[in-house]
Formats: structure tokens, C-alpha cells, sequence
């Protein structure tokens, strides 16, 4: 009967395979707890041979000590500071000796978002992963210009950053705002009342310059601030209007242009119709207005310079040539016995000030952002990649920025 096929519907009693998936080794991550270090890419500048390069050398140690944080660059405002830390480091024409340690990264202003935090933290201090920021970070070895940096949140300037605010404009507010508040809370205290009550008679020197915007913002924050001599290129003055629209027309703004020959002789014939100046803010520096500040300026007149020595040295100003005898240790020269005014030398203070961070966080953190010219933000000029370095230093050694230079500082 074995030569019989199976019936149909036959069912073989040979159990059927188990389909078996295929085995294979996979690789385990190392636990995240074992990386001791965040690396970075850097832009690093080299004195001896005036060279910018990206470096991936530097590493930041995860351990952590109190109130410290390791914050992740995505934005950087650059601004004319930037520029005279490199001389910190170069030749000394006094002392003839060069500082072959001469490396340094860039950048003092800053946006980004913080990715580690130490488990010590202060209770006042509201922050946590992931918590957009801006912030100041002045270091003599170590800038903004890299991916991550490590701040102390104790003793850093660093705000968390509006939702309304861009990062971009996060990037470039701090530094100018802060330098506009420490003029006023340590120069200009007592002056406050005379501000608001539009008794204030001012000449702003270099008023395109990012400090000179900021300071037109703050005023016009106050009051509706009038009588406003503003000297500075045509260039800028077309910024300017674009900005404040409806003060300049409005408020008897008045712009010199500094190119034009007869400067010198517009300003005069202003002082002839409205008076001396109450207050000078010298955002350019130089000799040319501070060899006739007698005639610019009333008895008891504040005038407030931020720029310092062009060749090297940004705490010393720069002093007319008849004018014998620079600061010497903060001291003003011989000339200013024969000053009806009062001279100025301003800083900018990177030390920590609890009130003045309150101060500025009221500011940015209830704004009109539709109102550019009371909104305390920077105006941006420029954004540049950060492969574009190049360009955005040079554009900054140019001094005609108009507007803030930001740097998009890519992911790493």
C-alpha cells in the first residue's frame, strides 16, 4: 500500500520549524557618567604671528563647583572691546618685550543654553538645564568665541534670556546696556532728575556707535529726551533716523556730519543758538573736541569718555598733545586744573553687581519689542557664520559697523 498517495487534507506529524531570529553582538554606550570633559571648538588668536585659527584643544572639566554652569555658545556680539584685548597681549613699545604667551579666544558677549549645572546651587538662584541665557564673560585666556564655556552664576554678569528676545539680539544687548547703567548708577546718579525733566543739554561724539544707540534708547526710555547734537557719519545718521523716526523730527535732534570740513564750525554755531553742552559722551575718543571742550562745554558739565589709548592700552585715554602730563594711575593730567567741567574716564566693570543684574533684568524683561527705538536691545548690523571670522573682524578694525556684528557660533 506504499505505492498509495496521501489522501487530500493529509496532515504530516513532522513538527514544523520555529522561525529563529539572527543573533548578533551589539556595541553598549559607555554610561554617560564617565565622561569627565565637554570638548570645544574654539577660535583661538595668536599674537606673535597675528593669526586667528579654530583649535579643539581646550576641555572643559565636568566636575563642577558650586554655582557653576557649562553653558552651550550659539550667538556672539562682538564689539570694539573685542578688538583691544588683542593689544593687551602684544608688543610693549615701553618695556621692549613681547609675550610669547600670547593666545587668547575672543568675545565677551554671549547667548546660549545651559547643559550642565553642579548639583551645589544657591536656592535664589532660578536656573535649570536646558535654560536660554546671556550673558558677559571676560576671561584674559579664554572668550565667547568658543562652543561651551564654564561660568559661575555668583560671579558672572549672566541674565536668563526673555522669550520675546531673539538670540541673536540676546547676543548683543548685554555689554552696551550694562555700560549705559553703570555710567548712570556710578557718573550720572545725581543727574537723574535733570534727565527726566528734559533740562539736558547733550553732544554725543561717535553716535553711531553701538554704546551711543543703547545710551539714545535709555534716554528715550526716561523721557522724551530733546536737544540731542549727535556728530557721526552720514551713514550713521541715516541709521539713526531709521531707528528714532519720530524723535529726530520731532525733538530737535541735530546731526553734523563728522566728514564734512565744516564740522567744527556747525558745532559752534549750535552752542551759539542753544547754549553749551550739559553733558559730552565721547563714544570715538581723540584730540580734536577735547582740545576745545572750554568752549563746548558749561561750568560743572559732565564729559564722559569710554575710549582709551588707540595703540595699546584701553584704561588710558587719549590726551590732546598740548595736554602734557596722561593719566598717570587713574589721575587726570595737569590740563584738567584748567577744566571748567568735569572730565570722566569710563570702564566698563566686569565685576559681579547683584543690583545692577536686577536692574538691567527689569529692563529686558518688560519691553515693547515692536518699539525699536525704546526697546533696550541692540540694533544688529551684520551676522555672520562663524567660518566667516574673517570678514566680521576686518569689518570690526573698520570701525564702520553699523550696527551690532553677530557671530553664529555652529553647534559642536
Amino acid at each position: 500500500m506504499s505505492h498509495l498517495k496521501p489522501a487530500r487534507g493529509y496532515i504530516s506529524t513532522d513538527p514544523k520549524p520555529l522561525p529563529q531570529k539572527e543573533s548578533g553582538l551589539k556595541r553598549q554606550a559607555r554610561p554617560l557618567r564617565m565622561v569627565k570633559y565637554v570638548p570645544t571648538k574654539r577660535l583661538t588668536y595668536f599674537i606673535p604671528i597675528k593669526k586667528f585659527e579654530f583649535n579643539y584643544d581646550h576641555k572643559i572639566k565636568k566636575k563642577l563647583s558650586k554655582n557653576e554652569v557649562i553653558i552651550q555658545i550659539d550667538h556672539v556680539g562682538l564689539n570694539g572691546l573685542d578688538w583691544k584685548i588683542k593689544n593687551g597681549f602684544d608688543y610693549s613699545k615701553a618695556t621692549n618685550v613681547l609675550d610669547l604667551n600670547s593666545e587668547t579666544c575672543l568675545g565677551t558677549e554671549y547667548s546660549g543654553t545651559i547643559i550642565e549645572m553642579a548639583d551645589d546651587m544657591d536656592n535664589d538662584l532660578q536656573y535649570e538645564i536646558g535654560r536660554k541665557v546671556m550673558g558677559i564673560y571676560y576671561n584674559v585666556h579664554n572668550g565667547t568665541l568658543e562652543s561651551c564655556i564654564k561660568i559661575n552664576l555668583k560671579s558672572h554678569l549672566v541674565l536668563p534670556k526673555p522669550v520675546e528676545m531673539s538670540e541673536e539680539l540676546a547676543s548683543g544687548t548685554m555689554f552696551n546696556l550694562l555700560t549705559i547703567l553703570q555710567m548712570f548708577r556710578t557718573i550720572l546718579y545725581k543727574e537723574l532728575d535733570t534727565f527726566r525733566a528734559n533740562n539736558s543739554n547733550i553732544l554725543i561724539i561717535g553716535g553711531s556707535t553701538d554704546s551711543s544707540i543703547m545710551l539714545l534708547k535709555y534716554l528715550n526710555k526716561l523721557v522724551n529726551v530733546k536737544n540731542v547734537t549727535i556728530i557721526c557719519s552720514l551713514d550713521g545718521a541715516e541709521m539713526l533716523k531709521q531707528i528714532f523716526f519720530k524723535e529726530w523730527e520731532e525733538n530737535n535732534w541735530n546731526f553734523i556730519n563728522y566728514y564734512d570740513n565744516t564740522h567744527r564750525d556747525e558745532l559752534m554755531d549750535l552752542i551759539k543758538t542753544f547754549g553749551k553742552y550739559r553733558y559730552c559722551f565721547d563714544f570715538v575718543g581723540g584730540e580734536e573736541y577735547l582740545s576745545i571742550s572750554n568752549d563746548l562745554m558749561k561750568k560743572n558739565g559732565y564729559y564722559i569718555s569710554t575710549v582709551g589709548n588707540t595703540e595699546s592700552n584701553y584704561s588710558v585715554d587719549v590726551y590732546p598733545e598740548t595736554y602734557v602730563g596722561s593719566s598717570s594711575n587713574g589721575l587726570l593730567s595737569l590740563a584738567s586744573n584748567f577744566w571748567k567741567f568735569y572730565y570722566y574716564k569710563f570702564q566698563f566693570d566686569f565685576a559681579f553687581n547683584k543690583d545692577l543684574l536686577l536692574e538691567a533684568n527689569d529692563l529686558i524683561q518688560s519691553q515693547d519689542y515692536d518699539n525699536d527705538s525704546k526697546c533696550l536691545a541692540c540694533h544688529i548690523g551684520k551676522v555672520y557664520d562663524w567660518a566667516q571670522y574673517e570678514d566680521a573682524f576686518r569689518l570690526l578694525k573698520s570701525q564702520k559697523a553699523k550696527g551690532k556684528i553677530i557671530m553664529n557660533v555652529e553647534l559642536f
